[in-house]
């Protein structure tokens, strides 16, 4: 736990009250990950600038930055059970509903707002690149991750053909498999990571395929391995990721791949509405 040895050795630095957070965030580091400041702030008799001023002084850029570092230590660290226990007893002690209900609309947009700072908008259009002329397209996301696979893959085909999502490894090895230096795969995985997200993108590297990844951390074990990838920030009030930052990104590459492949898009779209049309797919009034 990488962040809390940190912060034990910044504590000889801080000031006498800074030392009383400090140590208290040791000691009750999971239940720190998930209070406001001035929730914790009251529990300690100090100022809530205490509180953000400890968090600068430790090396973060603001409580909910501290907050967020913890909270992805108890997703390496405590299962999924314990954090929703841990969650329930946090959400007791806080505000109304309204209240809570601003705090997980304002982590999204935080997280939005992180992910962006980060973006890099060639990064973006190389990926683009990548997609589109790739011979076959194969978008992987397990567990909680299949959210973004699905929402790239489904969205994905309206650009172009031969596009394939997998969200369990049904068919998943023998798809890979076939894979060529011509194809590529886009993986999504977030702390904790599955082992066969890593897997598939081990074996499409070692086949030579173009791997793009979406993952939340520069120490995820994908990073090492894609030839692109993207890190979103997935900091959630609830006991998995919030993927709205993912999602955005998603979105970009879609609009850059919507531009640059018009044509074929609009063509493939065409074709897409006749069929929806003939089927009678959706309700008209």
């Amino acid at each position: 736990m990488d962040v809390l040895k940190n912060i034990n050795q910044a504590i000889p630095e801080l000031s006498k009250s800074q030392k009383v957070v400090a140590y208290y965030i040791l000691e009750n580091w999971q239940a720190v990950a998930y209070k406001s400041a001035r929730t914790l702030a009251d529990e300690l008799s100090v100022s809530q600038s205490t509180i953000l001023r400890t968090a600068d002084q430790l090396g973060f850029d603001g409580f909910p930055a501290l907050q967020e570092a913890l909270q992805g230590v108890i997703n390496e660290r405590v299962s999924i059970l314990s954090q929703l226990d841990l969650a329930a007893t946090e959400e007791k002690k806080q505000g109304s509903a309204t209240d809570e209900i601003a705090k997980v609309l304002n982590i999204h947009e935080a997280n939005l707002q992180k992910t962006f700072r980060q973006l890099d908008v060639e990064k973006i259009k190389r990926v683009a690149s990548i997609l589109l002329e790739a011979e076959r397209v194969a978008a992987v996301g397990m567990r909680s991750s299949s959210a973004v696979a699905h929402c790239l893959g489904f969205n994905l085909s309206f650009i172009r053909g031969n596009v394939q999502v997998f969200n369990s490894d049904y068919m998943l090895l023998e798809y890979i498999a076939s894979m060529s230096p011509a194809d590529a795969l886009v993986v999504s995985s977030f702390s904790r990571y599955t082992m066969a997200a890593i897997e598939v993108a081990r074996t499409a590297k070692q086949k030579k395929c173009k791997v793009v990844a979406i993952t939340d951390s520069m120490t995820s074990p994908l990073i090492a391995i894609a030839d692109e990838s993207f890190i979103v920030s997935t900091t959630s009030r609830h006991i998995n990721h919030s993927f709205v930052a993912a999602i955005a990104v998603v979105d970009a590459i879609l609009t850059l791949m919507t531009r640059s492949g018009q044509q074929e898009a609009r063509k493939r779209l065409t074709g897409i509405e006749e069929q929806v049309d003939s089927l009678k797919i959706f309700y008209n009034t």
